[in-house]
């Protein structure tokens, strides 16, 4: 296949990566991800997933130079009153999010959960689920190599939408992996908007325990001409709703 002949392969990139770095509790869930990967291999042209989109620009090393934005320009929901969290150039940007400490609600980073944190036992489960009946190789490389990410459990009532917000500052590749879960009978309306790279890869687990519910509104905004490869997969529970 043709896109195996490029000089850099994500596969041994992904293997590399892993091997040079432990990452704890999920370490575990990111070398299955990469079975699945090699075993699935890169997405090309000949794929009837891939017939109408060439896959070529979002599995090369390095992303063409595009412009870039900033929080004004990313947010298209400015006018709304969130808990803003801020991801610039795939980075969490603690400078550019709000304090979002809440009784109701934990948030945190995946770059920072520990090995007692609840998302241990979610991480990449339902993206392998996912992979049948059609194989989604970016999800699994995403689940493998996932720099960062937001990790929500919903426990109550929350009174303002949650946004995750991409700025973009200078020609990146984001991968994010994110984890929510939404307890029983809680809500939860999660909001995106931003850029977030040159270059982005996102995976967003939902998990809806029975009687909660989640909506969520991803609006691309002005990054008609980065790439993106996104995706949601999600476990609802009886009398959920997404």
């Amino acid at each position: 296949m043709a896109l195996k002949q490029q000089n850099f392969d994500p596969i041994v990139s992904a293997k590399a990566q892993l091997s040079n770095e432990n990452r704890g509790w999920s370490h575990k869930a990111r070398e299955s991800a990469l079975g699945r990967l090699t075993n699935i291999g890169l997405p090309n042209r000949r794929d009837e997933y891939w017939k109408y989109t060439n896959p070529a620009e979002l599995i090369k090393e390095k992303p063409n130079v595009l412009p870039v934005t900033g929080p004004e320009d990313a947010n298209v929901f400015s006018g709304i009153d969130v808990q803003k969290i801020v991801f610039c150039d795939g980075v969490f940007s603690s400078e550019l999010s709000d304090d979002f400490a809440s009784e109701n609600m934990s948030i945190s980073k995946l770059s920072d959960a520990d090995d007692l944190h609840w998302a241990q036992n979610y991480y990449g489960t339902l993206e392998k689920q996912g992979q049948s009946p059609v194989s989604r190789p970016l999800a699994a490389l995403n689940t493998a190599i996932a720099s960062d990410g937001v990790l929500i459990q919903v426990k109550g009532n929350i009174s303002k939408p949650v946004l995750i917000l991409g700025v973009h500052n200078t020609p990146s590749e984001a991968v994010l992996h994110h984890l929510i879960k939404v307890d029983r009978d809680c809500s939860l309306t999660l909001l995106e908007s931003g850029p977030f790279a040159t270059k982005l890869n996102t995976v967003m687990e939902v998990f809806l325990e029975q009687g909660s519910s989640f909506e969520h509104v991803r609006a691309q905004g002005r990054d008609h001409d980065r790439w993106a490869a996104t995706h949601i997969f999600s476990n609802i529970q009886e009398k959920s709703k997404i």
